[in-house]
């Protein structure tokens, strides 16, 4: 199972850094998580939107979901066009991206092929488990554990501190967690590194990887807060870095 970062910018993309998303390449299916402001082009540079088996959207705010919009354009006019890939998201994502561009249903369904998911629902991708579990946020919104080959990581999507959670990442090898602010928790919102950190150890996590840090948070910083709650391995995300799990 290997991840590569697309974007890992909190709340906002600078010209640096996209806002959420990543490609999970594991038993040779490929699978995008999030795919936020200035994404694509990102995972365009891993591969062709032709390759990718599923894309999971964790909600609808538009730094994990607006570069849903212009995969719609290129898969509809792209040449050759793509056919409607799985799209793992939250009914109100659809009906959101379905809005903006103002079209309905069928031409909708002719790009995503949706699957509503919720807190408890499961799914397969080319033989990769997904299991979608409930956080903490003001929008409909998901955290998704993925298993392939014995391996497991979990990426949390937005959230405040949250037991289902941590439930949720029991023992996983990578947990890929939301860390907006070092220091500061916004309730019922986002994490801090700390509370990350905290989440990651109470789950039994081989490793953690900070992500959503907003940007004029300091990545060290980040490192030394979670570090006080999780002595396991632990690293920032940001676009192009990739691990091995």
């Amino acid at each position: 199972m290997n991840l590569t970062v697309l974007g890992a910018a909190g709340s906002y993309p600078t010209a640096d850094e996209p806002g959420s998303g990543f490609l999970l390449e594991a038993d040779g299916a490929r699978i995008v998580l999030d795919l936020g402001s200035g994404t694509l082009p990102r995972l365009l540079d891993e591969v062709p939107i032709h390759a990718v088996d599923a894309v999971v959207v964790t909600h609808g705010h538009a730094d994990h979901s607006a570069d849903l919009l212009a995969w719609y354009h290129l898969a509809r006019h792209g040449i050759p066009p793509r056919s409607s890939v799985p799209l793992f998201a939250p009914t109100d994502v659809v009906e959101r991206v379905g809005g903006f561009l103002r079209k309905g249903p069928e031409e909708l369904a002719m790009v995503f092929a949706h699957h509503p998911v919720e807190p408890g629902v499961t799914g397969t991708v080319a033989g990769v488990s997904l299991t979608f579990g409930a956080v903490v946020h003001p929008v409909p919104a998901v955290a998704v554990r993925v298993e392939a080959a014995g391996k497991s990581m979990v990426y949390t999507g937005d959230t405040a501190p949250s037991a289902e959670v941590v439930a949720l990442a029991s023992g996983c090898d990578l947990l890929v967690c939301e860390a907006t602010l070092v220091e500061e928790t916004v309730p019922g919102i986002h994490c801090s590194a700390e509370d990350a950190g905290a989440m990651a150890r109470d789950a039994g996590a081989g490793a953690l990887l900070l992500t959503h840090l907003r940007p004029d948070q300091e990545p060290e910083a980040a490192i030394e807060a979670a570090g006080r709650e999780f002595a396991g391995p632990l690293d920032v995300a940001k676009s192009g870095l990739t691990r091995s799990i």
